[in-house]
């Protein structure tokens, strides 16, 4: 059993490990060596860099929207916008009900999806002031190496949000985050809500456990 749970860790690693593997060649190398082919007809450095982040951003929202075609993807996000439901009604104080889920929205300012937009956001203006002077994996590294701390930064920004919903210019920020979860959450059932629900007093209970 324990050689069987060996197997298991280790095919788990691996899939992750190739998972960011590809994120990165996708996401980061694939924008950035389109970008290069910009730089004949853009002189400044400055736009080109600007130019890789647009490229990056459309990139990843086409690949969102492509996957959300799929019918396992949208029942994923559906249990997405399940727990926002959810998670909006016991922010707001009110009793866990059926009745009170329907008067919530799918979308939360504190969703992952708006963590990776404000991360690709910030990292366009970041990346914007380095330079092309080395190899181009020289470059990405350099690219890999600031990302914790535009991820820090995204972070902080949807956490601070998450406690200011009501501000108006917070909202104009993560307009565009929250625009996206449109794709990544979809209309839950009442069995996907009582998941999210069941879900949502185990974690109350591991806390209060713990207190």
């Amino acid at each position: 059993m324990k050689e069987k749970s060996s197997i298991n860790d280790i095919a788990i690693s691996a899939t992750m490990i190739l998972g960011v593997a590809l994120g990165v060649v996708i996401f980061m190398i694939g924008p950035h060596l389109l970008a290069g082919l910009l730089k004949k007809a853009i002189a400044s450095i400055f736009w080109v860099n600007l130019a890789e982040g647009g490229i990056r951003i459309a990139m990843f929202v086409g690949y969102v929207a492509a996957i959300s075609l799929m019918k396992d993807i949208r029942r994923v996000f559906e249990y997405h916008g399940a727990e926002h439901k959810v998670i909006n009604t016991f922010e707001a104080g009110l009793d866990l009900t059926p009745e009170n889920f329907d008067r919530y929205t799918t979308i939360h300012p504190r969703c992952g999806t708006n963590f990776i937009l404000i991360v690709l956001v910030f990292s366009i203006i970041v990346y914007s002031f380095l330079g092309w002077q080395n190899a181009w994996y020289m470059r990405i590294a350099y690219r890999l190496l600031l990302l914790p701390v535009i991820a820090g930064f995204a972070y902080e920004t949807i956490r601070f949000a998450g406690k200011h919903k009501n501000s108006k210019i917070l909202e104009i920020i993560l307009s565009p985050g929250l625009l996206l979860q449109r794709l990544t959450t979809r209309k839950p059932s009442d069995d996907q809500v009582e998941v999210a629900l069941t879900a949502l007093r185990a974690v109350m209970e591991k806390e209060e456990a713990n207190a």
